[in-house]
């Protein structure tokens, strides 16, 4: 678990159970929602499909407090600066609630809903191969069901989904064709 290295679900969950146990003893009341690889990781451990990550990315509330903790981290064990970031949160659903609420550390998983509308959005090769995975843990077999979801997520006039609809349901299917590969 150091350096820019891959992590598995362990490694990402043993970060994470560190970062909450150094935000509780700085006093830093903090939400951290993790989305991207990482949450893939954490929702699916036993999928071989998983890839792994080499970050963990999130959207993160205090942002500055949290950050002055991850720098330690990633001094201390010689990890990367970046190990924790906030890179896929503009991808984030609108209706997600970031608030911090009451003392103490948040750190929630982003839903498999919540991930195929950001996969779908994303569109990278990477995204549209993780939508696939999604879309078999979700028992959806359809691309109209997967645009429906990110549609749902991010509503008709979002300036996330940029593409058209009928652009979406092709990488959609691209998607679900490639996951019936494996």
């Amino acid at each position: 678990m150091v350096g820019d290295q891959p992590m598995r679900p362990d490694d990402v969950r043993a970060r994470l159970d560190q970062l909450r146990s150094r935000l509780i003893q700085e006093r830093v009341d903090a939400r951290i929602h993790v989305i991207g690889g990482s949450a893939m990781a954490l929702l699916f451990p036993d999928d071989p499909d998983v890839r792994v990550t080499r970050d963990i990315d999130a959207a993160i509330r205090p942002a500055p407090e949290v950050a002055k903790v991850v720098a330690a981290m990633a001094q201390e064990f010689g990890m990367s600066s970046r190990w924790l970031n906030a890179n896929g949160a503009p991808f984030m659903p609108p209706g997600v609630s970031l608030d911090v609420v009451g003392h103490g550390v948040d750190i929630t998983i982003a839903s498999v809903e919540d991930m195929i509308a950001m996969k779908l959005a994303a569109s990278r090769d990477q995204d549209l191969r993780d939508l696939g995975i999604l879309a078999r843990h979700a028992g959806i077999a359809d691309a109209e069901t997967l645009v429906d979801i990110a549609y749902a997520a991010y509503g008709e006039d979002s300036v996330v989904l940029s593409d058209s609809r009928d652009d979406y349901l092709q990488m959609a299917e691209q998607a679900l064709v490639a996951a019936r590969k494996h």
